[in-house]
């Protein structure tokens, strides 16, 4: 049946539908493979649609009836293009202009329609690689991950609690470079557990699930050793980074997992450390107000430089602040500036659990230089959605791909974008939370050249659409590929 004819009536401002996500500006890589359109139906009576993609060379439509998925706003519908949908769309746009959705809404009998202000959606001119892994609270929780070099699919469990001998549940971790290692802290606060594993195996090379030994770590970019801290109470040692040995091969098995010394800082208290792709500096959120590794509070951020000899002493890159908490900063794929986490503390009590560090209500991500200067706020990045009234929605561990990318092709070359995720308890359009405490993981370009300018280089994220939504996902980490067949250990 010819569908289109029943929308060649006079246009209703009353019968338009309201186009609510992909957020209005978003850039999405061609890969992604698919990206739910949500919208409101307009007129109670409006039972058929059309989605439009639209620019000068692109005019493709599907018409659609309303599909509402259980717990969403009974006036609202979505629709999923992937697979030639998709293809036709993103193929067609690489590098391009933006593509224009357009929702419109009409009776069975015709007549009258309305039409959704436009959302626009840029596509990347490269794919996007590597490869996701992150923590998820389903299943006893577990680290699933998703290859973004591989066919579309879905995420894949890769270890759990049966991965340690004490069966406890791992959570925070770091991959290495080369995707071969993953390191998990197993226990929680308190416990410190740490779980090494060799995905070309796969198998467990070092177990100390009992240890008491780190809370957050990362590899250094060979994957030879790995920085982490532990500031617990319980078999607390030391403040400072500690450095263990992951080389793990058969000449040194012996030492695998283990503690092999620590940098000094001097006195000071670090937490979520991170060594730079580029093997000259790790950085780490400088502590000001102890509670626990998990939750530090009063934060700046501090680095330490690779010398002939060792590491410097301790040096500040963004200044402890009044009323604030600086954290979890993450080295951008080619080092050149680092994105952190700022809280506000309300009242500007830094002893205030919603300042933690830990899922802050007022999280928002921050960029500078890795050569200092003025920070810069990436605000596109956690803008609200056409439904949300707050930018407070807990936007923490921003965590980037390990690649760097092309956005469009310019007269002068490529304009580069990196990709970078972060949790966050926004709304997913009109999927929203279990009472406000789910989280999910969520996508926004970086231009990098405009953050190093001291400008926004940020734009409107996008929620990954192969995450289970029914639970919490959380620290996204990345590395350059998938190494092992997928599992649960």
């Amino acid at each position: 049946d010819n569908v289109e004819a029943l929308f060649t009536g006079d246009e209703a401002a009353e019968r338009a539908p309201e186009a609510i996500y992909p957020n209005d500006e978003v850039v999405v890589p061609p890969n992604l493979g698919r990206m739910e359109v949500h919208w409101l139906k307009g007129a109670g009576d409006n039972t058929v649609f059309a989605v439009s993609f639209t620019n000068a060379v692109t005019d493709v439509t599907a018409y659609l009836r309303c599909e509402r998925p259980a717990g969403v706003n009974p006036n609202g519908c979505i629709w999923e293009p992937s697979g030639d949908a998709w293809k036709w769309v993103a193929e067609t746009n690489r590098g391009g202009n933006p593509v224009e959705i357009r929702v419109r809404g009409t009776t069975d009998a015709g007549g009258t329609f309305g039409v959704s202000d436009p959302i626009r959606v840029r596509f990347s001119r490269d794919d996007i690689d590597g490869t996701l892994y992150y923590w998820t609270t389903s299943g006893n929780t577990k680290i699933v991950r998703y290859d973004f070099g591989a066919a579309a699919g879905a995420a894949t469990d890769v270890m759990g609690p049966m991965s340690n001998s004490a069966g406890k549940c791992v959570g925070c971790h770091a991959i290495s470079h080369d995707g071969s290692k993953i390191m998990a802290s197993a226990g929680g606060q308190g416990s410190g557990g740490l779980v090494l594993v060799d995905l070309n195996g796969p198998s467990v090379v070092a177990d100390q699930s009992n240890g008491h030994v780190i809370q957050f770590g990362s590899f250094r970019p060979d994957g030879s050793e790995l920085v982490g801290i532990y500031g617990d109470d319980q078999g607390h040692v030391t403040y400072d980074l500690i450095l263990f040995d992951t080389r793990c091969d058969t000449a040194n098995m012996a030492t695998c997992g283990a503690p092999t010394g620590t940098i000094s800082l001097g006195g000071r208290e670090a937490s979520h450390p991170e060594w730079s792709p580029n093997d000259d500096r790790i950085v780490y959120t400088d502590v000001g107000f102890h509670r626990t590794s998990q939750k530090p509070g009063a934060g700046a951020i501090g680095y330490v430089d690779r010398t002939q000899n060792g590491w410097s002493a301790a040096k500040t890159l963004v200044a402890r602040a009044d009323g604030k908490n600086r954290y979890s900063p993450t080295f951008a794929p080619d080092g050149s500036f680092v994105v952190y986490n700022e809280s506000t503390c309300a009242g500007g009590n830094v002893a205030s659990d919603d300042c933690d560090a830990d899922s802050d209500p007022s999280a928002k991500i921050w960029g500078v230089s890795s050569e200092g200067g003025t920070p810069v706020a990436l605000e596109r990045a956690t803008a609200p959605g056409a439904l949300e009234s707050t930018t407070d929605f807990q936007a923490t561990f921003p965590r980037f791909t390990p690649f760097v990318f092309v956005l469009e092709d310019q007269e002068l070359g490529g304009r580069r974008v990196m990709w970078l995720t972060y949790a966050s308890r926004r709304n997913y359009g009109l999927r929203t939370h279990d009472g406000g405490l789910t989280t999910w993981l969520w996508m926004t370009a970086i231009d990098p050249d405009a953050v190093l300018s001291g400008d926004d280089g940020s734009f409107p994220a996008f929620a990954l659409p192969f995450q289970d939504l029914t639970t919490s996902n959380h620290i996204g980490v990345w590395t350059t590929k998938a190494v092992g067949d997928p599992l649960l250990l």
